[in-house]
């Protein structure tokens, strides 16, 4: 039987249409507010995502493509793939979380994979949104 209180990587879904494929690239952006606002172009689609992070309590960036080396998940054979299997998840919420345990209960643990990086979030919550593509400047 498996433990209840055991760090768990379930998939997060910060849009109802997030697409199946990897994310290129994160961008990360912060704030003197303890606000970080992270973006994301994922292969094959022509639009950024935004994710607003407010209430952040503690926030990691490391250049370690798919989160081999960096990230603070114990079992990484346990997170989450994408449908083929060739790729992990690119947004996850780690469920019982050691780092969520460092502070307070209301706080959530984010980790947010791509081809080039891999950037862990606590925070007391996250709201997300398609920007527009970029349109080609008329010429």
């Amino acid at each position: 039987m498996e433990n209840p209180d055991r760090e768990r990587a379930v998939k997060w879904l910060p849009v109802d249409d997030l697409p199946h494929s990897p994310c290129h690239v994160w961008r990360v952006r912060t704030d003197n507010d303890f606000e970080a606002v992270v973006e994301g172009r994922f292969v094959r689609d022509d639009r950024t995502l935004q994710i607003q992070f407010v209430g952040l309590e503690r926030i990691s960036a490391t250049n370690d493509m798919l989160g081999n080396m960096g990230m603070t998940v114990k079992d990484k054979s346990a997170l989450p793939m994408l449908d083929d299997d060739s790729y992990r998840w690119p947004t996850i919420r780690i469920e019982n979380s050691e780092w969520v345990g460092l502070f307070l209960d209301d706080c959530q643990h984010f980790v947010l994979l791509s081809l080039e990086c891999t950037v862990e979030v606590v925070a007391r919550c996250a709201s997300a949104r398609w920007l527009a593509a970029a349109t080609p400047a008329e010429g």
